[in-house]
Parts: structure tokens; sequence; C-alpha cells
């Protein structure tokens, strides 16, 4: 994908002719990050009504601005072993235009990290948050670059971050390829509980004992975070009496917020 992108525009950069081919980009990079922002979207608590018709309406804004001749974009560049654009008298709504989805994509993961409640939805929202940080912030930076007056072309360094990006999400498509994936992330919950039990099955000398323990103590604290800390249900998803599950959380001091 990187190579056949910097490939059309180094043809057209001899050829003295990349104009079409930079607004053909500009127009599936807009369509790209409106999309990634409204596929985040939808998985919040949000009303559809309340986010589609004012994120379309800039959308289409945006696009006109870019496809009226002059506009936008007066014309393209050459950078050497590529072309970039010139900017017309409106290029400013193209750069804001690109800048709202991507932090507003950022905004939004943080914030689902951080409000909900329900661990499948942290989960998701750390899954997505990974695997669209780098996306949104090299899109971010090559957009301050260009305001700055850099001549540079997005197209390398996007299509790296874009690759990454499908991969993640076509990898972390079901909950446990997104706990696999999460747990290769420094510091969080998944990573930690696997270090853990890798720890032990590293050192036997440690003692079967406090590997299974250890094991046992992971496992109850990954049911109770399914669960929402509802004691009662996770005592049915591992098939033990809730009065022995509730003696468990105290003897290993998990602290899950438990409701009854």
């Amino acid at each position: 994908m990187n190579i056949c992108e910097l490939s059309v525009f180094h043809v057209v950069n001899k050829n003295g002719d990349g104009f079409a081919a930079l607004i053909i980009y500009y127009v599936f990079a807009l369509v790209a990050a409106y999309a990634t922002l409204a596929l985040v979207l939808s998985t919040t608590p949000i009303e559809t009504k309340w986010w589609l018709y004012p994120l379309a309406a800039v959308f289409i804004l945006v696009e006109i601005v870019l496809l009226v001749p002059g506009a936008g974009i007066a014309g393209v560049q050459s950078i050497g072993y590529s072309v970039t654009r010139v900017p017309g008298p409106l290029y400013l709504v193209i750069q804001l235009g690109l800048l709202l989805p991507l932090v507003g994509l950022i905004s939004v993961l943080v914030y689902m990290m951080l409000a909900s409640k329900q661990r499948e939805a942290k989960t998701l929202a750390k899954t997505y948050m990974f695997a669209f940080a780098p996306m949104a912030v090299i899109g971010i930076l090559v957009v301050l670059l260009m305001a700055l007056g850099l001549k540079v072309n997005a197209s390398g360094f996007i299509s790296v971050t874009v690759c990454l990006t499908i991969w993640v999400l076509f990898f972390a498509s079901t909950e446990k390829n997104q706990y696999v994936f999460l747990s290769f992330i420094p510091r969080t919950r998944e990573n930690k509980s696997v270090y853990a039990i890798a720890t032990n099955l590293a050192c036997p000398e440690n003692g079967l004992k406090q590997a299974l323990l250890e094991l046992e103590s992971r496992i109850i604290e990954e049911t109770l975070a399914k669960t929402s800390g509802n004691i009662t249900h996770a005592s049915e998803i591992l098939g033990i009496g809730r009065s022995t599950l509730s003696q468990k959380v105290t003897k290993f001091g998990i602290s899950a917020g438990a409701k009854s």
C-alpha cells in the first residue's frame, strides 16, 4: 500500500501533473478519518442522531471546499521524490476538517476508557485506542507540519499506520483476541495478569501451590471485571458457590466493587 501510493505520486510528479492524484488522495483521507470517528462513536451510548448529522454536515462542507478548484488546494508542487499541495485561500478549512476527526477520535476513546463501567466497553475502548492512536497522532503531526509551511507528503507515514490499524482491527475482532492484544501493552491489566502467570511458569521453584494460587486469583479478578463486580454472576460463570467466591475474594484481597 505504502509503495503503491509513493509510486503513483512519483510517476505523476515526473509527468508534471499530480493535482488530480493529490485531490483524490485528500478525498479518501477525509472519508477514512470521518468513517473512523463514526465507527468509534457508534460504540458509545450517545444516540446516533446527536452525532451523525453534525458530523456528516462538517464532512460535506470540507469535501466541497476541497473539490472546488483553487479554493482549498490551489495546485501541486514538487518536493523531489513526490508532490505536495499548494494551499488555497480556504486551505485552513481542510486542515481543521482533518484535525477534527483525529482529535475527536482520541477524545472519545479516552472518555470511554475513563467513564465506561462495563468491562467489555473499556476493553474495546483500549483496543481502539492502541489501534487508532498511531494513525491519529501521525495525521495530527502531518497537518501541523504543513501548517508551519513544511513541504511534506503524508502518504508514506499515514499508510504505514493505516496498515497497522487494519491489522489490529482484524486480529482483535473477538473478545479473546482483544485480551491477547492488550496483554502485549505494558501496564494494562491484561499485561499484568499474563506477566504474573508467566513469572510462575518461568520460575517453577516458587512452587506449584503458589502458581495455582496466582492463577486462581487472576481468574477470579478477571471474572469479576467481566461481570462488573457482580459476585453472584461471577460465581455462576466459575461454577462455584457465591459464599465460596466471597471468601476467595477476601482471601486474595481482590477489590472489584462487588455487588450481590
